[in-house]
């Protein structure tokens, strides 16, 4: 996005470098609870909104963090930014942009890249999907089609929002810190509501699957977060 010259590649890299040794264990450590987390889950036949919306909650916490624990890294790319790398970044995001609203244009494709991306995501955990999983999330996505629309149209308007104050750069640091942890306080209050509404669609829909999970995928679900957790805990 940004095209940086070689000089502020280099530059980057090696503040990103530094922020990974100082937060590798962190981040280590962080996973690893999450996945015990979730195998207490992968023990229980049912779940409860409270349980999931508590795990979700978790994950936008420990994202909070991360992009914090990385402050150094993202002050070395906003503090120095060139003209002509907001000019790219504006460039990109324009095509990006673009891009997204021309894929969502045919909402029967829209919803066949997403039950794509589901299904990926439960062969990854649960070794298959059922037809019947397949159906919850695809009505899922319809139910929540004209949401997505306006979740991509919240994240392109305060991009350009963050690039209108970039000569204004200790403020475009804080606000960008703030919009990558996902902080509640740059959204507008109408988009707000949505998106706690859309959560909570998402909350029901996934206690809906979980009740579907067969004792394969429940075994499936079980091996694969304990082969993770194997190779987390082995990273030096």
């Amino acid at each position: 996005y940004f095209d940086f010259s070689s000089e502020r590649y280099d530059s980057v890299k090696a503040s990103l470098e530094v922020d990974f040794k100082k937060n590798k264990s962190l981040i280590k450590s962080e996973l690893l609870k999450k996945i015990d987390q979730a195998l207490v889950l992968a023990n229980q036949k049912e779940v409860s909104e409270s349980q999931l919306e508590a795990e979700f909650l978790s994950y936008r916490k420990l994202q909070a963090e991360i992009v914090e624990a990385f402050r150094a890294s993202i002050s070395e790319v906003v503090l120095n930014l060139k003209t002509g790398e907001i000019e790219n970044f504006k460039k990109e995001q324009n095509s990006h942009r673009s891009k997204f609203n021309e894929r969502i244009k045919d909402k029967d494709k829209f919803k066949e890249r997403m039950l794509e991306g589901f299904e990926k995501n439960m062969k990854s955990f649960f070794d298959e999907v059922t037809d019947e999983q397949k159906k919850l999330y695809s009505d899922f996505v319809n139910e929540n089609y004209n949401f997505y629309q306006e979740q991509a149209d919240f994240r392109f308007n305060t991009i350009d929002s963050l690039l209108a104050s970039a000569d204004k750069k200790n403020e475009l640091l804080e606000r960008s810190i703030k919009f990558y942890s996902g902080d509640d306080s740059l959204k507008p209050p109408e988009f707000k509501i949505k998106q706690d509404q859309y959560f909570k669609k998402m909350y029901q829909v996934t206690q809906k699957i979980w009740a579907t999970l067969t004792d394969k995928q429940r075994s499936e679900f079980k091996k694969s977060l304990n082969d993770l957790k194997a190779e987390i805990s082995q990273l030096k």
